[in-house]
Order: structure tokens, then sequence, then C-alpha cells
């Protein structure tokens, strides 16, 4: 038979040993849990953004508007009205240039104007400067051939 008077100070030596050694355990195991949702939450911003820069040009290319948009064009300006609000984009345009995307394009007849649409969005918490932790951005290229003067 064991005696309890030799056994009282084994349980609490015991439980003084274990105790600090589980605390820490479950700290890190929150610390380490709350970094996966942080980059999990980074993620699916990310994903969000790029589907908004999806639908962004999607929606510009898809529009009634959008030749007219095209033609009247100027370097450095933006397309706004079948572009989302918080996508912002900048046209580039280059004239006169060789047609890349025809077969035996390279004739006197026409030539192309080259537009190049980029896409951007800002996304993630706001800086003190109102700027955005994270930059998406997307373009896409048309060409539009003319008759050569």
């Amino acid at each position: 038979m064991i005696k309890i008077k030799k056994q009282q100070g084994a349980v609490l030596f015991f439980v003084l040993i274990t105790l600090p050694m589980l605390v820490v355990l479950g700290l890190m195991l929150v610390e380490n849990s709350s970094v996966d949702l942080k980059m999990v939450d980074a993620r699916v911003v990310r994903n969000d953004s790029n589907i908004r820069l999806t639908s962004a040009a999607s929606a510009l290319l898809t529009s009634i508007k959008t030749p007219s948009l095209f033609a009247n064009a100027e370097n450095g300006e933006g397309i706004s009205e079948p572009v989302p609000l918080d996508v912002s984009n900048v046209v580039t345009v280059k004239s006169e240039v060789n047609c890349m995307r025809r077969k035996d394009a390279n004739g006197d007849d026409f030539q192309c104007r080259y537009l190049e649409v980029k896409f951007t969005h800002q996304f993630g918490r706001e800086k003190k400067d109102s700027s955005r932790w994270g930059s998406n951005s997307m373009a896409i290229g048309v060409e539009q051939p003319h008759i050569a003067h």
C-alpha cells in the first residue's frame, strides 16, 4: 500500500514543470495559426484583385463603345466608362508601327496603331499617404490596322 504522506510534493512538482511547457506550446500554436491566417487572407485579397483586373479588361473589350474609345484614345490618358472605379488605367499609344499580328502586313497599303491599356488595382490596408500596401497590374494590347496615308 502507498502512503499518501510520502507523495505530497511529487504532484505539485510535476504540475509546475508541465504547465509552463503546455502554455508555451499553446502560445506557439496560436502564433503560428495567426501567421497562417494572415497568409491566407493576403492570398484571398490578391485573388480578388486579379478578378477585378480581369473583369475590368473584359468589360472594356466587350463594351459597345470600345472601338470609339480606342480610336479617340490619347497617350497617357485613362479610359473611364466601362472600367470599375477602384481599377485605374493608363493608355499608351504607338502610332504608325508595322502590324505584328497579320501575315505579310509590312506592305505600303496600311499601318497599325498599337494601344496598350495598363490596368492597376491597389489593395490592402491604407497607408498614411493614402496609398495601399499592395498593387496589382495587368496590361492588354490592341492593334488597330488603318490605311496608310
